[in-house]
């Protein structure tokens, strides 16, 4: 039985081999305490690679809109 190939893992929404900026999410979409994982594809070169979103940026972030309380 083969065991699954861990994706690479990048913070920045480019390929984290080509670099190209123009990436394609998969669609699957992982949340725990700690953050967000999503799968994304590149065009480009054809490399799937983990986006990964932290918890404690969203919680730092001001998310509301202007002028709201």
């Amino acid at each position: 039985m083969d065991t699954p190939v861990a994706l690479p893992e990048t913070r920045d929404r480019r390929c984290p081999y080509c670099g190209n900026r123009a990436v394609v999410g998969l669609g699957h979409v992982t949340a725990s305490v700690t953050g967000i994982r999503c799968d994304y594809r590149c065009p480009n070169c054809s490399t799937e690679f983990v986006l990964l979103f932290s918890m404690r940026l969203m919680i730092e972030t001001d998310w509301s809109a202007p002028g709201s309380p």
